[in-house]
């Protein structure tokens, strides 16, 4: 139920494994007396579903640096937050389009983690950043918003997810993220319940925001699909190049600077995609 920042996954091996352009001398500590690196289990793991050697020394430079950068990332990870768990599932190297990043899934849905070294001083330590807390609470607004339609409406015949751009808050209760949490809800309706239910469902979403979520900008989009085209995984189906002609209503509702707006969007606006 949650809704992805778009990232390509369909990376070969040779790229998910390329050089980390400026690796820091501080991953080379993990060496026994002769010299040579000795990989962890959990590096052996991503050695193994990628197919490549388990032996450190039967991995080109390119596939020596990536797997210590991965660690160097995760460790990252196990520090900054400790009670959680993430699994890796595809590694990025530093490009002039991006910036070097791990891509890991939590139990809240994908995180990116971006590992930065700088250029002036490579033997400073890598500094890092992620979005595990805006994965988070979005996937936690999905499920406030979830509970509150499903005392009327069957959960079979929608989705909700949830894009959150920011929430820098560290608790995570559900009051709290929904008055700090900038995002925007997609729900996304199976026709076959009609178009009075539609418009039911489209105004209770539309209240709950503008009951619960303070003065911030926050915006709904709202959805009516073909039902032979309705699934769980609809959003998914978007990013992979579904047709936006499968919608059949759309209500959007909008709140910037403090004025709030609800409007149907008209097909035209997209029919051509």
């Amino acid at each position: 139920m949650k809704k992805v920042v778009l990232i390509v996954l369909c990376f070969t091996i040779a790229l998910m494994f390329c050089s980390c352009n400026f690796i820091n001398p501080i991953l080379r500590n993990n060496s026994n007396s002769k010299g040579s690196y000795v990989l962890c289990d959990r590096q052996k793991k991503i050695l193994k579903q990628e197919g490549l050697p388990l032996d450190y020394e039967k991995l080109d430079d390119m596939q020596k640096s990536a797997i210590e950068c991965i660690e160097d990332i995760f460790k990252y990870l196990d520090k900054t937050y400790p009670k959680e768990k993430f699994e890796y599932l595809g590694y990025v190297p530093y490009s002039t389009l991006e910036p070097e990043h791990l891509i890991v899934e939590s139990q809240y849905g994908e995180v990116t983690v971006n590992r930065y070294v700088s250029t002036d001083s490579p033997n400073e330590p890598p500094t890092f950043d992620d979005d595990f807390k805006t994965v988070k609470a979005a996937d936690i607004y999905a499920t406030v918003v979830d509970d509150y339609l499903a005392k009327k409406y069957d959960t079979d015949k929608y989705l909700v997810d949830v894009y959150a751009s920011e929430y820098l808050d560290d608790t995570f209760d559900p009051k709290t993220i929904t008055e700090k949490c900038d995002c925007c809800v997609y729900l996304y309706v199976d026709d076959s319940l009609g178009l009075k239910i539609f418009r039911d469902i489209s105004k209770d979403l539309v209240d709950f925001m503008k009951n619960n979520t303070g003065d911030l900008p926050v915006e709904a989009d709202i959805e009516l699909i073909n039902s032979s085209d309705f699934s769980m995984n609809i959003s998914e189906d978007f990013d992979n190049g579904l047709s936006t002609n499968v919608i059949k209503k759309h209500i959007e509702f909008y709140r910037r600077d403090g004025k709030e707006k609800v409007y149907e969007v008209k097909r035209e606006w997209y029919e051509n995609d």
